[in-house]
């Protein structure tokens, strides 16, 4: 299994104020990873989840949202919110990171790559 955010909570986390950002309590996060794309084959990589944070948030346009689930993982020599991380993808179980889920996240991240190629030629 996969999980990826919902469209809603992605574009809260895009939108939300970090300084009325609050986590209320953390759990362990043991089994899960948060992937990354990258620009070079194979195009993503993992980091395990340090825990999972539930907490409050409210967008710079004062709409608060009471439950919103978070990651935290250490991919780049500090613990942080996978959210914050311009090149996070989802979080997957380390038991599903199976071929078809690693082919899938390659393609993405090849893709991805492909884009921002592009767009530096325009």
């Amino acid at each position: 299994m996969v999980y990826y955010h919902p469209e809603r909570q992605r574009a809260l986390l895009k939108r939300r104020n970090l300084e009325k950002t609050r986590i209320n309590q953390i759990i362990p996060a043991t089994g899960w990873l948060a992937v990354y794309l990258i620009d070079e084959p194979p195009f993503y990589c993992t980091s395990p989840l340090v825990c999972w944070g539930l907490g409050e948030t409210e967008t710079e346009d004062g709409e608060v949202f009471p439950n919103i689930v978070v990651g935290f993982s250490n991919a780049y020599d500090m613990i942080e919110l996978c959210e914050e991380v311009s090149n996070f993808e989802a979080y997957i179980r380390e038991t599903n990171l199976r071929e078809e889920e690693q082919k899938a996240f390659s393609d993405r991240g090849r893709t991805a790559m492909e884009k921002k190629r592009s767009e530096k030629k325009i």
